[in-house]
């Protein structure tokens, strides 16, 4: 067969393949040429940094990407490799195909590939065998189709989004991540010339990519082959030429990055987009990691196992970074639960909402004295985390330290809104009954996420407005909804930065100024959970550790637990980029003072109040009640009894402290003297003095009793009433009859029976108070 009759049977071949498929491309619709392809999905943090890459539905890593997000230098590296006229042939290089059918089969010299860019995609999108002629034809036809169809552009993009790159991986979007840990966009001559060389032979020049980072001989060869064609092509870039000579870093697909697991299934779930961009931060999220592994690791041996933090910024409230449990893949500490989003009992992480209110509401500010002692709410006797009471003490260090009493008393006087009212505000899927939960509410009782806990504490820090955390980073701005006043949110603050740093072994690395952190701890009942939830410069840090198994654990204190751990990670922050540990101050629109109250009471002084310090005021919203502590009495000279007005003889004029009755015996247990008054001269007639009558605490008003029928004790119910300072003996009575006597700081017995009945009780001055009190019997 001559030359010139098998050239023209050869163009007759094409010409008639050209014809017949040409007469079926009229009969099909065009689709786009990626239809029927799936994609991965990616995860990255704010800064466009991978954070995962799942498989697409057929097990491949592939990243839908756009030819405008490639690099110039990968598209002219691959266009120089494979198809230097990809722009010019109409699908079908005709002298190639020439070149290669002659080479392969006339002269068998070598076998030589002539497929274009375009042929190429078409073997891949319709799983061509192109070794045998009938493949290579209908290979040819396909492209045909496909050029007639699409433009160039839309070719060389559908083919940098499925061409092979060895392993699972496909297109140079998973490659350029996988590999090179970037974007496309911003690969380097040297790393998109080994990216052109590779879908030649993918398996060959792969297959010895290491997880030591190792580049193989093959692809090392190919690519070196790559670089002179270049540098002829492109010779201004012969100085790239000496990066050549360095080490190229090549990740294994086995070491493909699995950060933020928690926080990555989340997104995905809440988003089906192809690529999503979160809010976090990697640098912070991993540090973090870091800082949580080490300090289980320290902690081990005590029971700390598990633990789960999250750090949003209140100005826009992104989460920079979230874990969701100490180690994902742990079945130990059941590590895929989310940490974050679990709801758990706060403890004491809500009693500084309690004081929001009460402020707000005028029933404290931050040095209003509060009593620590023991009470009954109702049938409700609650106890102090230590089983002790701390007697009297300002609002600010009841708060910090985490007393109950003063917590469940302010709970029960705060109203519209009260604690429940609050939280149901604050969208905090609560029961509909606020019995459910009663004053307990404020310990803990109701249940919250961390991420609602956090959206709280940042509340605080937007001046009473609450907005949702954010967890993708082009998610549109939410206006918050204003719950507290921008002056009670400050008072809070500044309460909560009094709040000691722990102590302990490597506190000393901590370098914060004081009064630089409002935090709080909180630990749930059974010791379930410990929390720590701190607010610095723009930030809000919360802290958790615990099983989520619910098992307890003594250790579990959020002050010795989660509070070293928290500021552990507040250190690793300021390590990462500059923090402003600067005290908490008033905004120059706030309506707020600062004014001299009694060092003792909290209250207004008077000239008797011997000392004072300054504190925060809201004009027209704090109390503006006067000190009751100090007094000034009449004291006889030559007895030294305190004597009452219309006292004939020489007296002298004394200031002394009038503590309640139940405060006095706090005081006598714990062995602390304070100046109380003398006892009444026995000539002063008895009879009202002073504004300040005694208080029932039991029986409690219009509660109903069930007592035993059985067992004498069981009849019995204690009278206990609080009187003034200068009181030592109460009178008691049922139905206006005479039951006894007590000394102030002791209860009497009273033999009960059934039925409704009116206790009083009176002091010996004569003030007095009654309450009702229904009986009845049960077996």
């Amino acid at each position: 067969m001559t030359l010139k009759r098998f050239v023209i049977r050869f163009v007759i071949i094409l010409a008639a393949v050209w014809c017949c498929h040409k007469a079926v491309l009229w009969l099909q619709p065009a689709g786009a040429l990626l239809d029927n392809i799936t994609f991965s999905r990616q995860v990255q943090d704010r800064h466009g940094r991978l954070l995962r890459m799942t498989l697409a539905e057929d097990d491949i890593y592939r990243m839908q990407t756009s030819l405008n997000d490639i690099s110039p230098l990968a598209v002219e590296a691959v266009l120089l490799y494979e198809d230097r006229c990809f722009y010019y042939h109409p699908g079908v290089n005709p002298v190639s195909l020439f070149r290669a059918f002659w080479a392969t089969y006339i002269s068998q010299e070598r076998v030589i590939g002539a497929s274009t860019i375009t042929m190429q995609l078409s073997r891949y999108l319709h799983k061509i065998d192109s070794s045998t002629v009938g493949g290579k034809l209908k290979q040819i036809a396909w492209a045909l189709q496909i050029e007639f169809f699409h433009s160039k552009k839309e070719i060389l993009e559908a083919y940098f989004n499925i061409v092979p790159y060895g392993f699972n991986i496909e297109g140079i979007g998973a490659a350029s991540h996988i590999y090179f840990q970037k974007d496309p966009n911003r690969l380097t001559l040297l790393e998109a010339l080994t990216l052109a060389v590779m879908p030649q032979s993918p398996h060959a020049r792969t297959k010895h990519i290491k997880k030591d980072q190792q580049v193989n001989q093959v692809l090392a060869q190919a690519r070196a082959v790559l670089l002179q064609q270049w540098l002829k092509a492109f010779p201004d870039n012969v100085d790239k030429a000496l990066d050549f000579s360095l080490e190229l870093d090549m990740r294994h697909p086995g070491r493909l990055p699995f950060s933020a697991p928690h926080m990555v299934v989340d997104v995905l779930q809440r988003n089906s987009d192809d690529s999503v961009k979160t809010t976090l931060d990697w640098s912070i999220q991993s540090a973090f990691e870091t800082v949580i592994a080490k300090y289980i690791d320290r902690r081990q041996k005590a029971g700390i196992t598990n633990a789960s933090a999250m750090l949003v910024d209140t100005s826009t409230m992104e989460i920079l970074a979230a874990i969701g449990s100490a180690d994902f893949f742990s079945d130990n500490i059941s590590g895929q639960v989310n940490g974050t989003r679990a709801r758990r009992s706060p403890g004491s992480a809500l009693k500084p909402f309690a004081y929001a209110l009460a402020i707000e509401q005028g029933l404290v500010h931050s040095q209003t004295m509060l009593k620590d002692t023991p009470t009954p709410f109702g049938t409700y006797t609650p106890d102090n985390f230590d089983r002790a009471f701390a007697g009297p003490l300002p609002a600010t260090d009841a708060l910090i330290h985490s007393r109950n009493i003063p917590a469940i008393h302010l709970t029960g006087k705060i109203s519209d809104p009260d604690l429940y009212e609050f939280l149901k505000n604050a969208g905090i899927p609560l029961n509909d009954d606020p019995r459910h939960y009663g004053l307990s509410i404020v310990l803990g009782t109701a249940e919250l996420t961390m991420e609602e806990l956090v959206s709280l504490y940042a509340m605080l820090r937007n001046n009473g407005s609450l907005r949702p955390v954010k967890k993708m980073l082009h998610e549109p701005h939410q206006e918050g909804r204003p719950l507290l006043t921008a002056e009670s949110c400050f008072l809070l603050l500044e309460m909560l930065s009094q709040n000691p740093k722990p102590t302990g072994k490597g506190s000393d690395r901590w370098l914060l100024r004081p009064q630089t952190v409002a935090w709080k701890t909180g630990t749930s009942v059974g010791f379930r959970d410990a929390w720590a939830i701190g607010i610095f410069d723009h930030y809000v840090l919360a802290v958790w550790i615990g099983n989520f198994s619910g098992k307890g654990n003594p250790v579990f204190v959020g002050r010795h637990a989660s509070g070293p751990l928290l500021f552990e990670l507040i250190q690793a922050l300021a390590n990462l980029q500059e923090i402003r540990f600067i005290e908490f101050l008033p905004e120059n629109h706030l309506n707020i003072n600062k004014v001299d109250v009694c060092a003792l009471s909290g209250h207004i002084p008077h000239r008797d109040c011997p000392h004072l310090k300054d504190t925060w005021f809201i004009p027209g919203a704090s109390p503006i009640k006067k000190c009751q502590i100090h007094r000034r009495v009449e004291i006889d000279i030559a007895t030294g009894y305190q004597v009452c007005p219309g006292f004939e003889g020489f007296t002298r004029s004394q200031v002394f402290e009038f503590w309640s009755t139940d405060l006095l015996k706090l005081f006598k247990q714990a062995g602390v003297g304070r100046r109380i008054p003398p006892a009444l001269h026995p000539q002063c007639r008895v009879e009202a003095y002073g504004d300040i009558g005694p208080k029932i605490i039991s029986p409690k008003q219009d509660i109903v009793y069930h007592l035993r029928t059985k067992g004498a004790d069981s009849k019995q119910i204690p009278l206990i009433a609080v009187g003034d300072g200068n009181v030592t003996r109460f009178s008691w009575f049922v139905d206006n009859q005479p039951v006894g006597h007590s000394e102030a700081q002791q209860p009497l017995l009273w033999k009960a029976r059934p039925g409704q009945h009116l206790v009083s009780v009176s002091d010996e001055f004569g003030r007095s108070t009654v309450s009702s009190i229904d009986i009845r019997w049960v077996d």
